[in-house]
């Protein structure tokens, strides 16, 4: 499995992944033709987690948690295992706004 490095301030990781803030994040950088892959990941895999909480399986929802906070804990440690492709097809999934994906 390949790694690649991670850019960006730590910081700016952490609010990215935020939950309601990171709409806000999305809605004031207001660049919808160039947006931030970061900020769209965790919508996404924010919507993920409430859509698997709603169905009611505990042991699914718990799994997707902690996917969200080992994602969180590589990409703070310099540590991104998504390649370039993958992260291309997650950035066209949406490009006006959060409220399409719901």
């Amino acid at each position: 499995m390949e790694t690649y490095t991670v850019e960006g301030n730590k910081k700016e990781i952490i609010f990215k992944y935020l939950p309601i803030y990171n709409i806000y994040l999305w809605y004031k950088a207001h660049n919808f033709d160039k947006p931030n892959r970061r900020i769209e990941e965790s919508i996404l895999l924010r919507t993920l987690f409430v859509l698997v909480c709603m169905s009611g399986s505990v042991m699914i929802s718990s799994i997707v948690l902690i996917f969200i906070i080992l994602r969180i804990a590589a990409l703070m440690s310099d540590i991104d295992f998504i390649n370039n492709q993958i992260k291309q097809h997650l950035n066209k999934l949406f490009l006006k706004n959060p409220e399409e994906i719901r």
